[in-house]
């Protein structure tokens, strides 16, 4: 089975750090097989250093330490005094990172000192990845270890024993290798140069990650020559290796000019392969001029001057003027010799009166490319004198529809008519897109998108003829208002609550017509009594109906009112029941007298305006259970209790509409008298 390639498939943090660094953009990932455990690090030596780069960062990894064995070691020794970890501290960090720390801050689109080295020690992802392009990274992220305490030539096997919080090991693994300076041994190969329009796409090949340990190549340098000079590096960093991505548009040239290039394999301490061959390629303008603008044509007599506005590309040869009978087709190039770049303007001495001739503009620059067509416009040769205006102009309204009719003028030269609308201050704009034919003389206009015009607006009519040469009749013009015979949007909600003292407080949200003066609030306690009892103007939008009864259930609606009457449809209506927030005062004067047939109870009225009546109790005690003797308030002021007796205790309460009842007063004795009731 063909090994996973290490480097592919990093976070995508890796694109950002690529395409920053002026490199293309990749994709790598940290996932390692768990065949791969066995070596979660890279190693790499100079004559006089060794490195060990720490790749897999495993969940709960806090640092690792380094083992060392010679040649002539009985057994490993230890090479960290403590274990190597991430730095700590943000401001060291940033000194570590000396001039990387830009790029890096923009790879991982952070701004300070605290968010890089934040994201170095908890993206495992963004930390592989940013590492594998800076050694200076890698030790902020406590990935790097280097020793400087060994000897060229010589053999050493080195081991890795990846920490826990606890110390406790994670993972390991071990690799021997001599230390001595090699640069990659394989070279891209392939390479081509591949130039398009302002830009030249640099590709090359080599070979896919196998397992290899000595393998250590994580990208690519590219380098190029212009017109024949030294070899300058296209990017800071390098373009991490992938095995399906291996290329480089350089967009930084410019057309025409030859560049040569090569290509380069580098190791993660930055030492690079020999050169690829070199390669060239030289890009082409394949890009139009824009496409003249602001064409226009004057009439002379018996001759055409187009105008138009300079092109301010610099690469632009000269302009050709092409001329037509038909608006849409059929134009062939007027002038026999290119139009100088400086000179905006083209006389047609070949034509006649009657047609009428359209043009449009092109531009072509130095390597042949030609713009598109400008805009078509037209031209007849000078002819000032319009033909005599429409007559009998009339007009017919059936619903929001209007239709003109009028008689044409007997000109020789006449073309056709032109027909305006205005409404209110608004200027006469046209409602047809071209010309009507000169056959035609009734015209009918039902507004925007066929929509019909607008109700309750008067709109005024004009009608113009038009010759050969564009010349404008006097206008024709008559008005007609449109009958407002639609009814506005209605309030968007409505709402309504009980006051404290009883009334009912309403609001609503405005309708969205712009012809609203008014608002009429319906009231209803059944279908059949709605009545408008509240009516206010455009601008108000609450209101409070202050001749509710407490205790009775109302259903309110709103309604929005045009300037001319017309009512919308109302809002959802909102039931309240009105009741104040305090009960009536208690029955005065309360006595009870015991006579033959029982106890007669009597009292003074309450002069309260929502007295519903009142509620008679009974009870032995004048604080005991009281029983109701009374099914439902009554009006009077007086009460025969069949079933009472002499001794007993008796309380009267009032009632108001809002339900609430008066209980404070006292319980009276009932006491014989010799009197009856």
């Amino acid at each position: 089975m063909k090994p996973r390639n290490k480097f592919a498939g990093l976070t995508a943090v890796l694109q950002v750090v690529l395409l920053l660094s002026l490199t293309l953009p990749v994709r790598l990932a940290t996932e390692v097989r768990a065949q791969d455990r066995a070596l979660p690090f890279l190693t790499a030596a100079t004559d006089t250093h060794a490195y060990v780069l720490l790749l897999d960062a495993p969940p709960g990894m806090q640092g690792f330490n380094v083992y060392r064995k010679g040649q002539d070691d009985a057994e490993p020794s230890l090479l960290t005094l403590a274990p190597v970890v991430a730095v700590a501290d943000p401001a060291r960090a940033r000194t570590l990172l000396g001039d990387d720390f830009a790029w890096i801050a923009r790879a991982l689109r952070v701004q300070d000192a605290f968010e890089v080295l934040s994201r170095l020690r908890t993206d495992p992802g963004a930390s592989m990845a940013i590492s594998l392009a800076s050694l200076r990274a890698a030790a902020v992220a406590g990935r790097l270890f280097v020793d400087d305490t060994v000897e060229r030539g010589r053999t050493y096997e080195y081991r890795i024993e990846i920490l826990d919080l606890d110390g406790e090991v994670l993972a390991s693994g071990s690799r021997e290798f001599e230390v001595r300076d090699r640069h990659p041994e394989s070279v891209p190969s392939g390479v081509t140069a591949d130039a398009g329009d302002g830009n030249i796409r640099v590709a090359w090949e080599f070979p896919d990650y196998a397992g290899d340990p000595e393998d250590v190549v994580v990208g690519f340098h590219v380098y190029r020559s212009e017109a024949g000079g030294s070899f300058e590096r296209l990017q800071q960093n390098p373009i991490l290796r992938q095995d399906d991505l291996s290329f480089r548009v350089d967009a930084s040239v410019h057309n025409t000019r030859p560049y040569s290039y090569y290509a380069t394999a580098v190791d993660f301490i930055g030492r690079e392969s020999e050169p690829s061959a070199i390669v060239s390629g030289t890009p082409e303008d394949l890009t139009p001029p824009s496409i003249p603008s602001q064409v226009e044509v004057f009439s002379e007599a018996n001759a055409l001057l187009v105008t138009w506005r300079l092109n301010l590309e610099l690469d632009v040869s000269h302009y050709d003027v092409y001329r037509s009978l038909e608006l849409e087709a059929g134009y062939e190039k007027i002038n026999s010799e290119p139009i100088p770049v400086d000179q905006a303007s083209y006389r047609d001495d070949d034509v006649h009166s009657g047609p009428v001739y359209h043009y449009v503009v092109t531009a072509v620059d130095l390597a042949g490319n030609e713009s598109e067509f400008s805009n078509a416009t037209t031209g007849r040769p000078l002819d000032t004198k319009g033909p005599g205006a429409p007559d009998g102009l009339t007009v017919m309204l059936q619903g929001h529809e209007v239709t003109l009719s009028w008689i044409a003028p007997t000109d020789a030269d006449l073309e056709g008519f032109y027909v305006y609308r205005k409404r209110d201050e608004q200027d006469f704009l046209p409602i047809t897109q071209r010309p009507l034919p000169k056959d035609s003389i009734r015209v009918v206009d039902a507004g925007y998108d066929n929509r019909g015009l607008r109700p309750g607006k008067a709109y005024t009519y004009a009608v113009a003829a038009l010759d050969h040469a564009l010349n404008e009749s006097p206008y024709a013009v008559v008005e007609v208002a449109i009958p407002d015979d639609e009814p506005p949007t209605p309030p968007v909600e409505s709402y309504a609550r009980s006051t404290a003292e009883g009334l009912v407080d309403l609001q609503w949200q405005p309708s969205l017509a712009l012809d609203v003066v008014g608002y009429r609030v319906y009231r209803s306690e059944s279908e059949a009594d709605v009545a408008a009892v509240i009516e206010v103007d455009g601008s108000t939008f609450e209101t409070t109906d202050s001749t509710v009864s407490r205790g009775r259930t109302y259903a309110y609606y709103v309604v929005a009112v045009d300037a001319v009457g017309n009512e919308s449809s109302g809002t959802e209506p909102t039931s309240v029941t009105p009741r104040d927030l305090s009960a009536p005062p208690p029955p005065m004067r309360v006595q009870a007298t015991a006579v033959a047939e029982g106890v007669a109870v009597s009292w003074e009225h309450v002069r309260v305006p929502d007295l519903v009546g009142y509620m008679v109790y009974r009870s032995d005690s004048p604080y005991g259970v009281a029983e109701q003797l009374t099914s439902s308030p009554l009006v009077e002021t007086h009460f025969r209790d069949p079933q009472g007796m002499s001794g007993q205790y008796y309380r009267v309460t009032s009632l108001d509409t809002s339900g609430h009842e008066n209980k404070g007063g006292e319980a009276v004795e009932a006491r014989s008298e010799t009197s009856s009731f």
